[in-house]
């Protein structure tokens, strides 16, 4: 009985990591101040080879910012699998278990 419910812990603690993943968070965006600073006339009118950069930072942060949080929902996942897995584990146990003490007790 112990090994059930240890299995079903695991599943609950599998879908509560699982769902954090999906929970809604805050995401990088471009802010009014950020578009302020990359349409300045002033970029504009310098050369190519210097404005290039300026325009593209913004978006650039932006980018690695949603790569380093679908990172750690990647990894919140990987740990969800683990744990169900282990429930899966801890379930075939249980079940063996039971079967085993149900066909020796007869």
């Amino acid at each position: 009985m112990a090994a059930f419910t240890a299995a079903v812990l695991v599943f609950v603690v599998s879908a509560c990591v699982a769902i954090s993943v999906a929970s809604p968070r805050a995401y990088e965006e471009l802010k009014i101040e950020d578009l302020r600073g990359i349409m300045s006339p002033e970029i504009f009118a310098e050369p190519e080879f210097e404005a290039g950069p300026k325009l593209t930072k913004p978006y650039l942060d932006m980018i690695q910012a949603a790569r380093a949080a679908n990172r750690k929902k990647a990894n919140r996942l990987l740990v969800a699998i683990g744990f169900e897995v282990a429930g899966v584990v801890l379930a075939a146990a249980a079940a063996v278990s039971t079967l085993i003490s149900s066909a020796t007790a007869h």
